[in-house]
């Protein structure tokens, strides 16, 4: 994926399916810099791994 889908995502008003890994995630932040999201496998889940967004598969 690539930054600015990954912003479109995240900005988007109704959840659009993103996968890490062959996992469902939520992207909570984005870096635009580092080009780089920080994810969470739930939206109540703490844990939270920054990964590249090239990564991400839609």
């Amino acid at each position: 994926m690539d930054m600015k889908r990954a912003n479109e995502i995240f900005n988007a008003s109704n959840p659009i399916p993103v996968h890490y890994n062959g996992k469902s995630i939520w992207i909570a932040e984005l870096n635009h810099h580092k080009e780089t999201a920080k994810i969470k496998e739930s939206l109540f889940s703490h844990e939270i791994k920054e990964v590249p967004v090239k990564e991400l598969v839609e």
